[in-house]
């Protein structure tokens, strides 16, 4: 668990009990029950803090799901049946998971945990992407200029506003870019 994450539960009549096997204290993430008329009846305030939300699972989930989204985004929306005779997880027809409530402790953690692991790696993927956008946006420029610069003046001007915007990207004081001397064989600054 790399943030502090929530497990959101929506009900109607009264809370269901989320696990059978472990003391409301002892769950290792913060619990928060919220009555399905106040949270889709009223304007509320996103709540993007939250790994998974459970919602009651019937004819009205499909529509339900849609609303959830909007108040908790970023959040895992699964299902719940109040049913001890479905042991295993479904599928609703909007292809969001269906468990039954209570459910054993092991599978719970099990389920989240596999939530909160897909959560890190959808931002590190979403990291790395922005990085590699940025490098392609970067290099294309590097290329442009080189090949729009038709004499060596041209090209410092555009060399020294690509050093000032790749200094002010890295945030660093100074940038320099240095080629090599083939007559002395050594680096000579740009």
């Amino acid at each position: 668990m790399s943030e502090a994450l929530k497990i959101g539960v929506v009900y109607r009549d009264h809370p269901p009990q989320l696990c059978s096997d472990i003391a409301p204290g002892d769950f290792p993430w913060p619990l928060e029950y919220f009555q399905e008329e106040t949270v889709l009846g009223e304007p509320v305030e996103p709540q993007p803090d939250f790994l998974a939300v459970f919602f009651p699972s019937d004819e009205e989930g499909p529509k339900t799901a849609g609303k959830l989204a909007n108040v908790f985004p970023g959040a895992e929306l699964v299902g719940f049946r109040n049913s001890l005779s479905e042991p295993v997880a479904q599928q609703m027809r909007s292809g969001l998971p269906v468990v039954p409530l209570p459910m054993r402790y092991p599978f719970l953690y099990h389920f989240l945990q596999g939530m909160a692991a897909s959560r890190d790696a959808r931002k590190e993927l979403a990291k790395a992407r922005r990085r590699a956008d940025d490098l392609t946006r970067f290099f294309q420029g590097f290329v442009n200029i080189v090949e729009s610069a038709w004499t060596v003046t041209e090209r410092k001007q555009s060399l020294t506003l690509l050093i000032k915007e790749l200094a002010q990207r890295l945030r660093a004081e100074e940038c320099l870019i240095y080629y090599y001397n083939e007559v002395e064989d050594s680096l000579s600054r740009a």
